[in-house]
């Protein structure tokens, strides 16, 4: 059995957040697993019962907006809660990790390139 585990930051000020309810939920609402986050913002979740791909874990505290996220998603990565009222989604989703972004985006820009130059050698 293996587990999941990363810290849950606030988004305005990367402090840690203390005191999240974590929880494994299926795909039909219910709660399988669950845990807090440390006063450091750290969780550790058994991976038990993800099995289905639309698992996913709830991160929530009261102030704070919810956030669902696939387990893979979360696992050894900063998990970030925006507080009520903020509106920031695209920005939350490439504040963590911009360098993963440029790279899918290298990598389309390549695709592209190659299916024009190649497009009449291709068969459709």
């Amino acid at each position: 059995m293996a587990n999941i585990q990363g810290k849950v930051v606030d988004y305005d000020n990367d402090s840690p957040v203390a005191g999240v309810l974590v929880q494994g939920v299926s795909k039909d609402g219910t709660v399988f697993t669950s845990t807090t986050s440390d006063s450091a913002g750290n969780f550790n979740i058994s991976d038990t019962g993800f099995d289905d791909l639309y698992s996913h874990i709830m991160f929530k505290k009261d102030g704070y907006q919810s956030q669902l996220m696939q387990p893979a998603s979360a696992n050894g990565q900063d998990v970030v809660l925006m507080k009520s009222g903020t509106l920031a989604a695209v920005t939350l989703t490439l504040k963590r990790n911009p360098a993963k972004y440029v790279l899918i985006a290298a990598i389309a820009i390549v695709a592209t390139w190659l299916f024009i130059k190649y497009r009449s050698k291709i068969n459709f």
